[in-house]
């Protein structure tokens, strides 16, 4: 009896600690619903809404900063391969990257051989990146090799 109440006091100890760890960031942009949420290291990341914005962080997330308004795209995914190069896909034909840390983003789905309306999904390991279809349009897979360059 007595190990079983030690256990179960050690269980809440821990369920509590744990529950501790996550907290609402209070300058977070919050007007809009959010597709996807990507951080390259500790303090800066990005996040993506389905109104054509994406937001910075430089600080953990505790400010954010509008980097990008296109109205005409619905952000979906967002991924990078490092500190610079990194890659936004959209319901709205257009796969947008960047090389310069997200400061400029270049669409281009044009590089994509397929005639893809969207990219729903993005994903990578090292120089090679993958992505996946728009739910409104027959399956598909994508993969560069080259980190996006073809």
């Amino acid at each position: 009896m007595k190990r079983a109440s030690i256990l179960i006091v050690f269980c809440l100890l821990t369920w509590r600690s744990i529950g501790q760890d996550w907290s609402v960031l209070p300058e977070s942009p919050t007007s809009e619903r959010f597709e996807d949420i990507y951080f390259t290291d500790a303090q800066t990341g990005w996040v993506i809404s389905k109104e054509g914005k994406m937001y910075h962080t430089t600080d953990g997330g505790q400010q954010w900063e509008k980097v990008y308004d296109e109205p005409e795209y619905f952000f979906r995914s967002l991924e990078f391969i490092d500190n610079k190069t990194g890659f936004a896909g959209t319901l709205s034909r257009a796969l947008l990257r960047t090389d310069d840390g997200g400061q400029t983003w270049t669409d281009i789905i044009d590089r994509v051989p397929y005639n893809i309306r969207g990219v729903c999904g993005l994903s990578h390991v090292g120089q090679n990146v993958y992505g996946v279809g728009v739910w409104y349009t027959p399956a598909f897979f994508i993969k560069s090799t080259d980190g996006g360059e073809t």
